[in-house]
């Protein structure tokens, strides 16, 4: 019995000191990082911080038709997003898909743009999963998608252009919807 009362004071004592340091640690150790870590926010060196329109996401997603004039292998979104003025839109990613009425498909889905710069931009992406005629119950001809992932910057008070090719002529009623979404930030 003795034996056991004195195992007893043991684990209380430790018990004890455990719930005294969990009171007293936290703000002994706080006080040793805060005299050790000191921030200044100078001119010559100042503190980084986000702004909050930079987090200010858009996503711009609109259709077309394939033209029954010249060119008719050619659909565009004419502008797809304006960036507005004052602000950098960060280009992050891209989807499209085209409904065409030949077999063959889409050539290429692209988007141009201005960048920072004043410099002309523009980016192709290759089509993928063409279904071909019969397969497809919306339409008797293919269907080319595209999904990219990128980081690219399209200059404020500018606009974002799409632009789908088709392989060959399309018969009128083709169409192509495309987005492309990103986050604008403050321009420079």
């Amino acid at each position: 019995m003795k034996g056991f009362k004195s195992t007893l004071l043991v684990l209380g004592s430790i018990a004890l000191l455990m719930m005294i340091f969990a009171v007293v640690a936290p703000r002994t150790t706080h006080a040793v990082v805060s005299t050790l870590v000191t921030i200044t926010n100078t001119t010559a060196n100042p503190v980084p911080t986000v702004s909050t329109d930079a987090q200010s996401g858009f996503v711009a997603s609109y259709y077309c038709y394939f033209s029954s004039s010249w060119p008719q292998d050619q659909c565009a979104i004419d502008p797809l997003y304006i960036v507005p003025a004052g602000k950098i839109a960060v280009l992050e990613s891209a989807s499209g898909a085209c409904v065409t009425s030949s077999a063959r498909g889409m050539r290429e889905f692209q988007i141009q743009f201005t960048d920072p710069a004043g410099n002309y931009g523009q980016l192709g992406f290759p089509p993928t999963n063409v279904v071909t005629p019969g397969s497809d119950t919306m339409n008797t001809g293919a269907v080319g998608t595209t999904a990219q992932n990128f980081k690219f910057y399209a200059s404020g008070n500018s606009s974002i252009k799409f632009y789908g090719y088709a392989a060959e002529n399309q018969s009128s009623g083709m169409f192509c919807r495309f987005t492309v979404s990103g986050h604008l930030a403050p321009a420079l």
